[in-house]
């Protein structure tokens, strides 16, 4: 849902501007990498929740969110066990704060 609300009144979910999708991070030989980020559509507000997950096995990473707006974000991963080659993860980006 992009855009859109939701709330649910017995999950404690309330959220607007809600979308997800996946990334690919390709990781240098220490383990860490970024990459642009862009909403298929323009949120009305910017998120202040993003969470990155890694869609592979790894033993070791801190995915991050930074630089976020209304069209995207910066996603990395610091310190990541698959070193040198890209990492899949999956995102989800949402404003919480609607009631």
């Amino acid at each position: 849902m992009a855009n859109g609300r939701a709330s649910f009144t017995r999950g404690n979910v309330f959220a607007m501007n809600h979308q997800g999708a996946t990334i690919s991070i390709t990781t240098d030989s220490s383990g860490d990498g970024t990459t642009a980020v862009t909403f298929a559509h323009k949120m009305n507000t910017a998120p202040n929740a993003v969470n990155l997950t890694p869609r592979q096995a790894v033993t070791t990473a801190v995915p991050y969110a930074a630089s976020i707006t209304t069209t995207g974000f910066v996603a990395g991963v610091d310190g990541c066990s698959a070193t040198g080659q890209a990492v899949s993860f999956s995102y989800i980006a949402y404003d919480d704060t609607y009631k």
